[in-house]
């Protein structure tokens, strides 16, 4: 009698399953994580000259997020494991970076984004503390009148655009904005600077032949600036817009005698306009979770996103503004009636 061969132990029975699960794990999908980021203390990336500042006691926090992979290779390992942190999100890789654009050219347009709002926020915070501004350094100045497209019947080279379909306009992108909703094939009403004195114009639009969007097909450059204090911020590595209220509030705290902050902990985030208003941005529950790793005292929010935000968190006071004259309100005095979480839906979270 052959002796008896041992029965295959568990070990090997589950070994292929195993192998077969690591194999799953490392995958690659086209997602990306959108991840908490750091926060960054805004007044301590302002600089002033021109004026004396008045360094606040507390501190004022942009809050950012992080993406990545950038190379369309997210692990399912990664992607299991965002469903199970609140604060992590999983997105499609187009959510970002869309496909007729490479990631060099969206990180380029992150980074054009961020200087603009430096300087849209720098006209909102000067403009709310009465510093004067001539027209001259609020608009948009036409570098080039393209051939081919109506504006070249209508505008010429050095007229400063200072309005377009309603709107105020003091940078290139906030014209981009204002013709976006605008019907291509409608003429346009645009408030120019020529020959030192304004007019009223009708300019025709068209669609742009590769971005699909409403242009009158001119080349602008922002007006160089001519307020009495110069205002530098170093932005860092961070892109995209969504700092502009933030820095707005540092340059009016730093330019304030009042304390804005007074000892609190002021975290937030938002687009700004150069006449103040106050912009909805992507990221909220991670930038939410930043926040309150930094046991912010108060969270500032665009107002479309209150109930979102308030969603989102159970113990971080949240604000909702809609200009920045709103923020410095909700700073001194607290939220406006129906603008925090607590009097959303009276007088319980929502």
């Amino acid at each position: 009698m052959s002796p008896r061969q041992p029965m295959p132990g568990p070990a090997f029975a589950v070994l292929p399953a195993v192998i077969a699960l690591l194999a799953l794990l490392n995958l690659h999908l086209p997602y990306l994580l959108v991840l908490p980021g750091p926060v960054e203390e805004t007044t301590a990336l302002v600089s002033i000259e021109g004026s004396p500042t008045h360094p606040p006691t507390g501190k004022l926090y942009l809050t950012t997020v992080v993406l990545g992979p950038t190379d369309r290779r997210l692990l399912v390992a990664d992607y299991l494991r965002a469903k199970l942190e609140p604060s992590w999100e999983v997105v499609p890789f187009e959510v970002y970076y869309p496909p007729q654009r490479t990631p060099e050219q969206v990180d380029q347009a992150n980074k054009a984004d961020i200087e603009d709002s430096k300087s849209t926020a720098t006209t909102a915070a000067l403009d709310l503390l009465g510093y004067r501004q001539d027209v001259t350094g609020a608009g948009v100045l036409i570098d080039r009148v393209q051939e081919g497209f109506p504006a070249a019947s209508v505008l010429r080279t050095g007229d400063l655009i200072v309005a377009a379909n309603g709107q105020r306009v003091c940078s290139p992108v906030e014209l981009v904005l204002a013709l976006r909703d605008h019907p291509a094939g409608s003429p346009v009403g645009m408030t120019v600077w020529r020959d030192g004195a304004p007019r009223d114009l009708s300019v025709g639009t068209a669609v742009h032949p590769e971005e699909q969007r409403t242009v009158v097909g001119v080349d602008v450059v922002r007006a160089p600036s001519n307020a009495p204090v110069k205002v530098s911020i170093d932005s860092r590595n961070i892109g995209g817009p969504s700092a502009g209220l933030l820095f707005a509030l540092a340059v009016t705290e730093l330019l304030d005698q009042e304390d804005l902050t007074r000892g609190r902990t002021i975290a937030g985030t938002g687009t700004i306009t150069c006449d103040g208003r106050v912009g909805a941005v992507g990221g909220l529950a991670q930038k939410i979770a930043s926040a309150e790793r930094e046991e912010a005292a108060l969270f500032l929010v665009p107002a479309p996103e209150l109930r979102d935000a308030c969603r989102l968190t159970r113990t971080l006071p949240v604000a909702g503004v809609s200009t920045l004259a709103d923020a410095v309100s909700a700073l001194r005095h607290g939220p406006a009636e129906g603008m925090s979480c607590t009097t959303l839906a009276g007088g319980r979270r929502s």
